[in-house]
This record gives C-alpha cells, structure tokens and sequence, in this order.
C-alpha cells in the first residue's frame, strides 16, 4: 500500500473513532450504536496496518484487486446499516402512533370529566 493512502487510512480512522468517542461523551450518539462505528475504525486500522488478510480473501474470492473487495464489503456494510435503520424507523413509528393514540384516549376522559375546554390544561 502506498504510504500516503496508508497515512491517510490511519488518520480516517482516527477521525472517525475520536467523533464516535466525542459524540458518545456529548450524548448525540447512543452506547449501543457507538460499538459498531468502533469496529469499523478498528477494522480499517487493521486493515491498514496489516494488508495480507485482504490479499488473501481477495484471492479466495477470486476479485481481481483488493479494493473491489473492499468496496464491496462497505456497499454490504451500507446496505445492513441501511435496514437496521429502515427497522428501527419502523418500531419507532409505530410507538409514536400508539403514543397519540394513547393521548386521544386521555384528552377524551379528561373532556368527559371535566367538560369540553375546562380541565387541568384549561
């Protein structure tokens, strides 16, 4: 690997777990999501640092260079990112709508105790 792409592959990852870190302390990022961008930066780190391992899978693939291999895995890292997100949209989605339902259901007894426009929020 050249030294410069390798220079720069190592301060990408550094970049990327300092952010995750930073994000994490600020609260902006949960623990549990922080672990995955985690591993990324270690697995670019590693790969950077040590090439052989993607030679070695490359030939057993039977890619051409290693870097099809490689942006291949990021576009099935993207991809599974991508539905763990459209998953938690959807569980997220339907919580808000059993949250407004639940609230309809409330400001309908406070109504019918209190009468329409009087109550606590009045």
């Amino acid at each position: 690997m050249d030294p410069r792409l390798r220079a720069f592959s190592i301060l990408i990852a550094a970049l990327i777990a300092v952010y995750v870190v930073n994000a994490v302390r600020s609260r902006r990022l949960r623990e549990e999501y922080s672990f995955l961008w985690l591993l990324i930066a270690g697995a670019l780190l590693a790969i950077t640092l040590w090439d052989a391992p993607l030679e070695i899978l490359t030939q057993a693939l039977g890619g051409v260079l290693p870097a099809n291999i490689l942006f291949f895995a990021g576009l099935v890292f993207l991809v599974v990112v991508s539905l763990f997100y459209s998953i938690r949209i959807s569980e997220l989605n339907n919580q808000v709508k059993v949250l407004a339902q639940e609230l309809a259901l409330l400001r309908l007894v406070v109504e019918r105790h209190h009468g329409p426009g009087e109550g606590p929020a009045a």
